[in-house]
């Protein structure tokens, strides 16, 4: 007996800038969410090296295509996602301003 499971089709992607405490730290830390789950650049820095200061958003540059990166990692689990670039218009999506 098969059971057939619905597809997830819908995720929940949520960027959060963390501003530091200490005078000392002189940047603000972005930190990616997905369904819950915390993203960290490693594995998508790993398949490319768009952004070595991680993750960004709100621009279509470095750190914007790292985030993207990330959520496709993420979204599709497939080393066969890692081959292809990232399409321009999804990085202009994920940098839409509501």
């Amino acid at each position: 007996m098969t059971i057939n499971r619905p597809i997830k089709t819908t995720f929940a992607a949520v960027g959060v800038t963390a501003i530091p405490d200490s005078a000392a730290a002189q940047t603000a830390c972005e930190r990616l969410y997905v369904d819950g789950v915390e993203l960290l650049p490693g594995p998508s820095l790993a398949v490319r090296n768009h952004s070595p200061s991680g993750f960004a958003w709100g621009y279509s540059g470095s750190g914007a295509a790292q985030t993207a990166l990330a959520i496709c990692l993420h979204i599709f689990q497939s080393p066969a996602f890692k081959a292809p670039p990232l399409p321009s218009a999804f990085i202009r999506i994920l940098n839409r301003r509501s």
